[in-house]
C-alpha cells in the first residue's frame, strides 16, 4: 500500500484534532484568514485558538495538504469534520458528505448555465462549489447554506483554497427558517437554481414542525404528510425560495431544483404525493435518475448507497387542482382504528397447524384461531368454514397463546415445546427481547372487526372477520369505532372503503410500491386518507370526529 503525503498529513491533523469537533475548530481557525472569515455572511463569533504544543504543525500539514497538486478541498475537510465527530452524532443531524464524482455528475446531467444564480442548501463543506468551479460553467453567483459553525467554515476554507471568485459565499443560518426576501435583505441574487443533498431526518426527530408547516402551508398552499422527513420540508422551501419578493421572475430565467433524495424518501407516498403537489399547483415538473455510483458520500456508509436524482423544473402552471381533491371530511380513521398484525417473532413455533398441536399435545386453552400467512383473502368476508378449510388442509391456524408465567407452571408437554424454543433462540430475537416472557405473546382480548390486505396490488381490501380470527404481521386488523352496528351497516362501510381504495393509490398516490407492482400501505397513512365514495353512509352511523395530534416534535 503506497501512503501519499497527503495521506499523511491527513494522518498527523487527526491525530492533533483528536476526534473532537474543539480541536478540529481550532486548527480551522488559526488557519483562517481575514478573506476567509469575510466568505461568510452573518459570521458567527468563532473562540481565539489556544496556542497549544503542536498547532502550528497542525496548521502547516493542514495548509500542505489543502494545497497539494490534485488535492480535493471538500473532500479532506469532509473526512476531517467525520474523524472529528461520531456517527452518533452526525447521523440524528442527517450529516453525509457528498462524493466529488456524485456532485459532478449531477452538474453534468441537469444542465447549469452561465449567468445562474446557485444556492446550495446545506452545503456542507461546499463540495458543489467545487465541482461547479471544476466544471468552468460561470455562474453568476453561488451562495451555500450552512447551519453548522464548524462546516461554514470548513466550506469558506474550500472556497479559498480553491480560488473561488467573490461572488461564492457561505450564510451561516438555518434554510428552512429563509423567507422569499431574506436574500435581499443581505443583498443577495435571488437564486434560479438551488441544489441539495438534504440532510435525511426522520419526522420524529424534527423540532420547530409545526410552526414551518404552518409557514409553507400559508405560502405555497401544500400540507406535507406527518410522514414527511427533512427532504420533503427542503424540497417545499426550495420552491418557495425560487419566487422573487417583488413579484414572478422573467420567463426566460430558467428555474430548477436540483435533489439527491434517497430511494426510501423518493418511493414512499407522501414523497409521490408532494411532488405531485406542487405540479398541479405550481407547474414543477422533474426527471429523476438513478446514480451510477454504488455510494453518493465521501465516508461509504451504508446511508448514502441507494439514491435518486431529481431534477425539478418550473414550466407555466394551469389554476392550481388542489381544491379539487377532497381534503375535507370523513377519513378511514373516522370509521375504523386500524393496527397492525401481532408480531410472534417467529411463526413458524407460534403459530401451528392442527398436526403440531396434537403432537406437542399443546392442550386447547393455550391456542387462538388465527389467520394462516400466505394465504388468499375471499371477497367480501372470511367466515368459519373459510378457516375451518384451511385448518384442514393442514395450514397454521392456531396461536400459541401463553400467559406470562414461570415455565415451571405449564404442563409437561408445554415445558418441553417451550424449551425447543430456548434452543432455538426465539428468546433472543427483537421480538422476545421486548416482552417480559419472551413466549407471552401480546395478543388483544378481541379479534378484529375488520381483515385489511397489507400487502396487494391494485388497491387494499376490506375483508368482515365473521369467523373472528386473529392475524399476524401479513395483515393489518381494524375496529369499527361505532360498536352499535348491524352487519349490514358493516358490510355498507367496508363497500365504500372498497370502492373509494382504488382512488387512494391512483389519485392519491397512498402506500408505498415494490418491484413487481407490489404495493404496502402503513395503518397511520391508512387511517389519514379520506372517503371517495359518492355513496352516502349507512344511516345511523355517527362518525367520531378526533381532535388532531400535535406536531410540533421536541
Amino acid at each position: 500500500m503506497i501512503v501519499t503525503k497527503e495521506d499523511s498529513n491527513l494522518y498527523r491533523v487527526e491525530q492533533f484534532v483528536g476526534r473532537t469537533r474543539t480541536g478540529l475548530l481550532q486548527v480551522l481557525v488559526a488557519a483562517a484568514k481575514k478573506s476567509t472569515f469575510n466568505r461568510i455572511i452573518d459570521c458567527p463569533t468563532y473562540p481565539a485558538p489556544v496556542r497549544s504544543s503542536g498547532l502550528g504543525d497542525a496548521v502547516r500539514q493542514l495548509a500542505d495538504m489543502l494545497s497539494s497538486a490534485g488535492a480535493h478541498a471538500p473532500t479532506i475537510l469532509a473526512r476531517l469534520y467525520a474523524s472529528s465527530t461520531t456517527l452518533q452524532h452526525r447521523k440524528p443531524a442527517g450529516q453525509f458528505f457528498t462524493a466529488e464524482s456524485v456532485a459532478s455528475w449531477a452538474l453534468s446531467v441537469s444542465s447549469l448555465r452561465a449567468g445562474d444564480n446557485v444556492c446550495d442548501a446545506g452545503a456542507g463543506t461546499a463540495v458543489f462549489a467545487g465541482s461547479i468551479l471544476k466544471s468552468r460553467i460561470r455562474v453568476a453567483s453561488y451562495t451555500g447554506i450552512e447551519n453548522e459553525a464548524t462546516l461554514a467554515l470548513c466550506a469558506a476554507h474550500a472556497l479559498e483554497v480553491m480560488g473561488a471568485p467573490d461572488s461564492f459565499r457561505i450564510w451561516y443560518t438555518n434554510f428552512l427558517l429563509l423567507n422569499e426576501g431574506a436574500f435581499h435583505s443581505r443583498d443577495l441574487p435571488q437564486p434560479n437554481v438551488i441544489i441539495a443533498n438534504p440532510p435525511f431526518v426522520r419526522s420524529h426527530r424534527l423540532s420547530g414542525r409545526a410552526r414551518l408547516l404552518a409557514s409553507l402551508r400559508a405560502k405555497m398552499g401544500i400540507t406535507l404528510s406527518s410522514h414527511s422527513g427533512s427532504v420533503g420540508y427542503f424540497l417545499l422551501k426550495s420552491a418557495q425560495l425560487t419566487v422573487p419578493p417583488n413579484g414572478p421572475r422573467s420567463k426566460r430565467v430558467p428555474i430548477k431544483l436540483i435533489f439527491f433524495l434517497p430511494k426510501e424518501a423518493a418511493g414512499a407516498s407522501h414523497a409521490r404525493r408532494l411532488r405531485e403537489d406542487l405540479r398541479r399547483a405550481h407547474g414543477w415538473v422533474w426527471h429523476d435518475y438513478d446514480v451510477p455510483m454504488r455510494h453518493t458520500g465521501v465516508d461509504k456508509h451504508q446511508s448514502n448507497a441507494l439514491a435518486l436524482l431529481f431534477v425539478f423544473e418550473r414550466k407555466a402552471s394551469p389554476q392550481p387542482q388542489l381544491d379539487s381533491r377532497p381534503t375535507l371530511g370523513t377519513k378511514v380513521a373516522d370509521l375504523l382504528v386500524v393496527r397492525r398484525g401481532i408480531s410472534t417473532g417467529c411463526n413458524d413455533f407460534f403459530a401451528l397447524s392442527e398436526a403440531d398441536a396434537k403432537a406437542h399435545s399443546i392442550p386447547r386453552k393455550y391456542l387462538r384461531r388465527v389467520l394462516p400467512t400466505r394465504v388468499p383473502l375471499p371477497e367480501g368476508s372470511f367466515a368459519d368454514n373459510h378457516w375451518e378449510s384451511l385448518r384442514a388442509s393442514g395450514h397454521r391456524c392456531w396461536l400459541l397463546a401463553l400467559p406470562p408465567k414461570p415455565l415451571a407452571g405449564f404442563e409437561s408437554a408445554v415445558q418441553q415445546y417451550l424449551r425447543e424454543g430456548l434452543r432455538r433462540g426465539l428468546h433472543a430475537t427483537p421480538t422476545g427481547l421486548r416482552l417480559h416472557s419472551w413466549f407471552a405473546l401480546p395478543i388483544p382480548s378481541e379479534p378484529p372487526d375488520v381483515l385489511i390486505t397489507y400487502l396487494f396490488r391494485g388497491a387494499p381490501r376490506f375483508v368482515l372477520n365473521v369467523a373472528r380470527v386473529y392475524h399476524l404481521t401479513n395483515m393489518l386488523g381494524a375496529r369499527f369505532v361505532s360498536q352499535s352496528l348491524t352487519v349490514d351497516a358493516k358490510r355498507g362501510i367496508l363497500a365504500i372503503l372498497d370502492e373509494s381504495a382504488l382512488g387512494w393509490i391512483n389519485s392519491d398516490g397512498a402506500g408505498r410500491e415494490y418491484r413487481g407492482g407490489l404495493m404496502k400501505i402503513e395503518p397511520r397513512e391508512l387511517g389519514q386518507l379520506a372517503i371517495r365514495s359518492g355513496r352516502p353512509l349507512p344511516s345511523g352511523i355517527v362518525v367520531a370526529r378526533r381532535v388532531a395530534e400535535p406536531t410540533l416534535f421536541d
